[in-house]
């Protein structure tokens, strides 16, 4: 049994690489541009408990591993929502940025940078998500903690976070 859910888990796995893949940005990449955005994307991932960046590259690159898409995605969509909330301005969104070249990524690390050193972003990330409402779906206090037992980010477990940015996703 154990087995087969193993096998499924590799699998889904390689459709979501291949998926993530297929949607990633392609272009010319100079190792140096490219490097510079893991560069910004790992200080950025250390305020959404990620200690364990990507690795930087050797080699120009013509196409963006299936992790660090995933990683940009999940940056997306937080930046978007912290300019929602008015912790970050409109220029700092990275939807829909699909770089082709060296400028296109300086860019993007640029942006990433500029979300890394924002202190509103920063709270913004430190306080659970208590409804969203588009949908108008409460999520359940005990879900989310209270403002009383808010953890920082740099205090929570690997579970916790991820717990806590699930529930942002709702």
């Amino acid at each position: 049994m154990k087995s087969q859910v193993s096998t499924a888990e590799n699998e889904v796995g390689k459709l979501e690489d291949a998926m993530f893949t297929d949607v990633g940005p392609k272009g010319k990449y100079s190792a140096k541009s490219f490097n510079a955005v893991i560069d910004a994307a790992n200080k950025l991932g250390v305020i959404f408990g990620i200690e364990d960046g990507m690795p930087r590259v050797k080699e120009d690159q013509t196409q963006f591993p299936p992790d660090f898409v995933r990683l940009l995605a999940m940056f997306a969509d937080a930046i978007d929502d912290g300019i929602e909330e008015g912790a970050l301005p409109e220029e700092v969104s990275i939807a829909g940025l699909r770089p082709v070249d060296d400028p296109g990524l300086t860019v993007l690390a640029s942006k990433l940078t500029m979300a890394g050193k924002s202190k509103d972003f920063k709270r913004f990330l430190a306080k659970p998500k208590k409804y969203e409402e588009e949908k108008g779906s409460p999520i359940a206090a005990e879900e989310m903690g209270s403002d009383e037992n808010e953890m920082a980010p740099e205090s929570m477990t690997p579970d916790q976070m991820d717990s806590m940015f699930a529930a942002r996703m709702r």
